[in-house]
């Protein structure tokens, strides 16, 4: 099976432009410049939606996947006549993971590039850059695992992609349906992994399971020689982890020196991507590691996804593909929907288009078809059903798989229900 889960510088804008005030940047309001609207049948100027992500740096192993999938979702969208028959163009930006980089990136987007929509950017830089998008109005298709946002106001924010305290759950659940007993929690000490430790450790020790050693270290290291030392005398039958990829590869040759490649190893999303494979081969991630990741893995669009992503990008999809393209996706129906440029107004037709009640479609030109027929709709995603609480969060099913090749090909072992994690992670 090959799967989509890959657990991604002064113009006047929109009555907003971008001025140096006593050597800080500020937006403020460009005086009767009116917000956008695309009721007009002969505007056929794109539509443009932005991308604030990691393409560089230590997060590229998740940005690329978002960045793949907002491209892929980009090419449906036009193949299918484009949005209010104006053509999507889609606008990257990186951020490199870096809050300071990210500010830029919006300004940029914003005022020089005039988005209408955003995917990202994620948690921890959109708390240096939200004034900016609220300022002009941009709707924003979150994605990451990061908590800061997991109960959201913010009438333009929905997150796409299921929050840490989900995964968590996932991880620690599935360690223990899988028969584990004593684990050991290997993570690094960014503020996102610690997060995720927390979690897969109350919920771990919550069903029953014992925590053999708590083993942290810094990311992207030359040797985590002594930290492989650690685990191996906590003497664990599972480790329960988050590493990137490059700390993988060491970490993983590490541990075949000290003949630690026996313990089984239970990781997050992103483990599952090609890029993890890879750099530790085959064989020896088949041998221990087992990935959690959420999606829609019966979706009729998965079919069309894959295809279309093979087609465009020669290869399976990447970690947090199936998320760019789900929130690319929503957003062109929302302004489809609100037949509006207005960020309020696709902010308002996004829970109209993701209401359960509603008609199921399952790709862009399935929705459009449907809304031009006058019925109300539901886009049902690769990356999860995107059924919104009131806090804007996704929750969904999550399921356990295993690389079955080097090029995204999966193979699903477990799934668990939505109620199973929701017993799992109760208080």
């Amino acid at each position: 099976m090959k799967s989509n889960h890959r657990s991604r510088r002064s113009r006047v804008r929109d009555g907003i432009k971008i001025v140096e005030l006593g050597g800080a940047l500020a937006l403020v309001l460009a005086g009767c410049s009116a917000a956008p609207s695309s009721s007009s049948s002969a505007n056929t100027s794109p539509i443009v939606i932005g991308y604030n992500g990691p393409i560089t740096g230590h997060g590229a192993h998740t940005g690329i996947g978002l960045l793949e999938g907002a491209e892929v979702a980009v090419q449906a969208i036009n193949n299918a006549g484009g949005v209010m028959g104006r053509p999507v163009q889609f606008i990257s930006g990186d951020n490199k993971t870096d809050p300071i980089d990210a500010i830029p990136v919006a300004q940029q987007q914003i005022s020089v590039d005039h988005i209408v929509a955003s995917l990202g950017p994620a948690s921890s830089e959109l708390v240096a850059t939200k004034r900016y998008y609220d300022a002009a109005n941009i709707p924003i298709a979150l994605y990451g695992g990061d908590t800061t946002y997991d109960k959201i106001t913010d009438p333009l924010i929905w997150k796409v992609t299921p929050s840490d305290s989900e995964l968590g759950v996932a991880m620690a659940l599935y360690a223990k349906k899988a028969g584990y007993h004593r684990a050991v929690m290997l993570f690094d000490t960014t503020q996102a992994s610690q997060q995720l430790k927390t979690i897969v450790t109350r919920t771990w020790v919550k069903l029953g399971g014992t925590v053999a050693a708590t083993v942290d270290y810094a990311a992207e290291q030359t040797s985590y020689r002594s930290e492989v030392e650690k685990v191996i005398a906590a003497k664990p039958d599972v480790i329960l982890f988050y590493m990137t990829a490059p700390t993988m590869g060491v970490m993983f040759a590490n541990m075949e020196e000290l003949n630690g490649l026996s313990i089984q190893m239970v990781g997050d999303d992103s483990s599952l991507g090609s890029s993890f494979v890879k750099v530790v081969g085959l064989a020896n991630h088949q041998k221990v590691v087992t990935s959690l990741t959420t999606g829609t893995v019966t979706s009729p669009g998965l079919t069309f996804f894959n295809s279309l992503y093979a087609t465009k990008l020669g290869h399976a999809p990447e970690p947090n593909a199936n998320y760019g393209y789900d929130g690319i996706t929503m957003l062109a129906l929302a302004i489809e929907k609100a037949h509006s440029t207005d960020g309020q107004a696709i902010a308002r037709a996004i829970p109209e288009v993701e209401d359960p009640n509603n008609q199921q479609v399952y790709t862009f030109a399935q929705g459009l078809a449907a809304l031009k027929a006058g019925k109300n709709i539901k886009y049902v995603g690769v990356g999860g059903p995107l059924d919104f609480d009131a806090n804007h969060q996704v929750y969904g099913p999550f399921g356990a798989y295993k690389a079955t090749d080097a090029n995204g090909g999966t193979r699903l072992i477990m799934s668990l229900s939505t109620d199973e994690l929701r017993a799992a992670g109760a208080p």
